[in-house]
């Protein structure tokens, strides 16, 4: 945004006459782009504002408890029934050949982890910080 600015301002200075069609444009322009501008650092703003602290641990304990255990249901599901599971959790893969690095990622709603929990067997909750 402030490059755009910075060159509408260079089109002023290339124009003595303010009634030039140029001058009108550019400043035009510059209202334009100085009201975006404020548009998105106020978003900034509000984001910023809203983004949570982070999780104490027995939070995140507890998030990953409610995340439902899908190993069977993966194992024997059908393409169908995978490809309607992987669009419910958003998953989304990413490899990188050069390093051989996959990347995944899915999505747990509330809704999608409701009446579920997942064993916790053999896994040890992390130590009270």
């Amino acid at each position: 945004m402030e490059r755009s600015l910075y060159r509408q301002s260079l089109r002023l200075e290339e124009h003595d006459d303010p009634d030039h069609p140029i001058v009108a444009l550019a400043t035009r322009r510059i209202e334009e782009l100085a009201s975006r501008q404020e548009s998105i650092e106020g978003t900034i703003a509000a984001l910023r504002a809203k983004r949570p602290e982070g999780a104490k641990p027995d939070e995140v304990v507890a998030m990953l408890d409610a995340i439902p255990d899908m190993r069977e249901t993966l194992n024997e599901a059908d393409e169908d029934e995978l490809i309607e599971l992987f669009d419910a959790f958003d998953v989304c893969a990413a490899y990188t050949k050069s390093t051989r690095r996959l990347e995944l990622a899915a999505s747990v709603t509330p809704e999608l982890a409701a009446g579920h929990s997942r064993s916790r067997e053999g896994v040890q909750n992390p130590p009270p910080l």
